[in-house]
């Protein structure tokens, strides 16, 4: 059982692994990104997440990047 208003999200490896000067995206800077995104509806957080993961790796995405993110009334 989750919480009322729980947010999930699952992604693929391509999201942490995105680098920029060789240095990955990482699960910590997803999981800020996350929390800043709270307030959002489920697609905006997804398309944030996105947007910041290639934000990061400069336009450049090598491997697969997706995101499903799923809010509970």
């Amino acid at each position: 059982m989750l919480p009322e208003d729980s947010c999930i999200v699952l992604y693929t490896d391509g999201m942490t692994d995105a680098r920029q000067n060789g240095v990955l995206f990482g699960e910590e800077r997803l999981k800020e990104a996350i929390r800043g995104g709270l307030e959002l509806t489920a697609q905006g957080l997804a398309d944030t997440l996105l947007e910041a993961v290639k934000a990061y790796a400069g336009g450049v995405l090598p491997d697969d990047c997706a995101v499903v993110t799923v809010r509970l009334p």
